[in-house]
C-alpha cells in the first residue's frame, strides 16, 4: 500500500481528496436547488437526508490523506542516516504495536 501512494501521481491524490468529494457535493447541491426551484415548498428533510453520506465522503479523505502521509514517513525512513531515528509510531498510534 506505501507504494501506491508512493508512485502515484500528483493528480491521482488530489482526485481521490478533493475531485470525488467535490463532485459528490455538486451533485448534492443541484439537486437541492433542483428541488428549492420544482416545489412550491420543498421538504427541508429532503435535504439533509444527504448528510447521511458525509461521514463515507469524510472517511474517503482521511484515509488517503493519512495514509499519504504515513506512507511518506515510512517510505523516507531509508532516506535518513542511520544515527537517527524516526518515531514512526509516535505519528500513528494505532500502529504502535509494529516495528517499522
Amino acid at each position: 500500500m506505501t507504494d501506491k501512494f508512493l508512485k502515484a501521481k500528483h493528480w491521482q491524490l488530489f482526485a481521490l481528496t478533493f475531485g470525488i468529494p467535490l463532485i459528490f457535493q455538486l451533485f448534492m447541491i443541484g439537486s437541492v436547488i433542483t428541488d428549492i426551484a420544482v416545489h412550491e415548498n420543498p421538504d427541508p428533510a429532503m435535504m439533509f437526508n444527504f448528510m447521511k453520506f458525509f461521514p463515507v465522503i469524510m472517511i474517503l479523505y482521511l484515509v488517503v490523506f493519512f495514509g499519504w502521509h504515513w506512507s511518506v514517513a515510512i517510505g523516507l525512513q531509508n532516506k535518513v542516516p542511520e544515527n537517527v531515528t524516526m518515531k514512526s509510531n509516535f505519528l500513528f498510534p494505532l500502529f504502535c504495536g509494529q516495528n517499522f
